[in-house]
């Protein structure tokens, strides 16, 4: 096994070795970082070449770009400080020097090369915000939400819908009882680099106050649940796009929770930017075969790929490819504005497998198909095999056998016959 960046330099490789009866391997790799995060483990050849690599783009490991959008007030003291400044003290902690932006103001003056935006108050962003948000999401940014400090009214929600693409069910008013942070929390790769220490650090945690929502299995998450059994945490993706939104059942202010004067605040937050990174970027692999939706920096740009024999594909103007991405591998995004980015392509497991596929689902595929073609390594290969089913099969077979018997019979009486004279006569 050998890791290569997109220039072909080796990274680093490994000597691993299924025996005849695995299916599956597990081994470490240890690699060298690669400046634009493009990696292709590449393996030993076999009879399926297109699945002997495999394309992946790493996350970036420089500091996280975050943006905080909340409404800073003057001096108070801590009852009434607001949950930006708690979430920005967290952060800078941790190395972050993350920027705070009016609510007013994200559509006027939008963060550049942000990828992460915290909203604290999703109830003041206009129209211009909301739809600003729903672009940063859908191009593959991370956003987390939280509700408005005065809890009188969800309707925030409605507009998450409409604007960024997520549907949540909560209810209207907010639930003034306390409660805790379990002490057993649910094990999600979100929070997988805390392990153990997760319940340690949650079980402190009391609220006040919180909404309750009704997450929809099919599509969201619980990272964070409550002790009576209700998310305090979500995490979903959008209908449309490759970002993440990260939803909090309450908002980090001490008429809330004791949360900020807690040890969890810091690694709450460092992991939701950290993680929340990782997955977004997890979006962005795509599929051989499938038109590509690369967001909206991409539109009117090209796909290149790294390798020579493919052909470089258009995007249009709604940020997607023209065609279908034809083959696996690392492609480049080409931006009209001359920024370039790269994209990992990979072929679909099912298409590489080399499992039995059963007579009733090949007969049910070449039904769907309608006329085909099979082209094997014989002599025959040619052979065609249109209309199997047809109903002009039959009657075409005996129309043929009864030109075949009628050629057969002209050709015994109607030959001409020598005589001994030498002239022919006909019978």
């Amino acid at each position: 096994m050998v890791v290569r960046n997109a220039a072909g330099d080796p990274l680093g490789r490994a000597d691993v070795r299924w025996s005849d009866q695995a299916s599956e391997n597990q081994f470490d790799l240890v690699v060298k970082s690669s400046s634009d995060g493009t990696m292709q483990l590449e393996s030993a050849p076999d009879a399926q070449p297109l699945d002997d690599s495999m394309s992946l783009v790493a996350p970036p490991t420089t500091t996280p770009r975050v943006v905080i959008v909340g409404r800073r007030g003057g001096d108070m003291d801590l009852v009434q400080m607001p949950a930006s400044t708690w979430i920005q003290r967290a952060l800078e902690v941790t190395g972050m020097q993350p920027q705070e932006i009016d609510p007013a103001s994200l559509a006027l003056r939008p963060p550049v090369d942000a990828e992460t935006v915290i909203v604290c108050r999703p109830d003041l962003l206009d129209a211009a915000g909301w739809s600003w948000l729903g672009q940063f999401v859908r191009d593959g940014g991370t956003t987390m939400l939280m509700p408005p400090p005065d809890g009188s009214s969800q309707a925030w929600m409605s507009e998450l819908d409409r604007s960024v693409g997520v549907a949540l069910r909560v209810e209207d008013r907010t639930v003034d009882a306390l409660v805790r942070l379990a002490p057993r929390q649910p094990r999600s790769p979100f929070f997988a680099l805390l392990g153990a220490e997760l319940d340690a650090l949650a079980e402190p945690v009391s609220m006040q106050r919180h909404v309750r929502f009704v997450p929809d299995t099919s599509r969201d998450t619980i990272a964070l649940a409550f002790d009576q059994g209700d998310a305090a945490m979500l995490i979903t993706h959008p209908r449309e796009g490759h970002g993440l939104v990260m939803v909090l059942a309450f908002t980090p202010e001490l008429s809330w929770t004791d949360l900020p004067l807690k040890p969890f605040m810091v690694p709450l937050f460092q992991e939701a930017v950290r993680a929340g990174r990782v997955m977004a970027s997890s979006q962005r692999d795509f599929r051989t075969g499938e038109v590509a939706w690369l967001g909206s920096s991409a539109r009117n740009g090209l796909l290149v790929p790294r390798t020579t024999g493919q052909p470089t594909i258009e995007i249009d103007a709604e940020g997607r490819t023209r065609q279908p991405i034809p083959a696996p591998g690392l492609w480049k995004v080409k931006q009209r504005d001359g920024r370039e980015r790269w994209i990992a392509v990979r072929l679909d497991p099912v298409a590489a497998s080399i499992e039995r596929v059963d007579d009733a689902s090949i007969e049910a595929w070449r039904r769907g198909v309608g006329s085909w073609r099979w082209l094997g390594d014989s002599s025959d290969a040619d052979a065609v095999a249109q209309g199997l089913d047809s109903p002009w099969t039959l009657p075409l077979l005996c129309v043929a056998m009864l030109c075949l018997l009628a050629e057969s019979i002209l050709s015994r009486f109607g030959s001409p016959r020598a005589q001994a004279d030498g002239k022919a006569v006909t019978a």
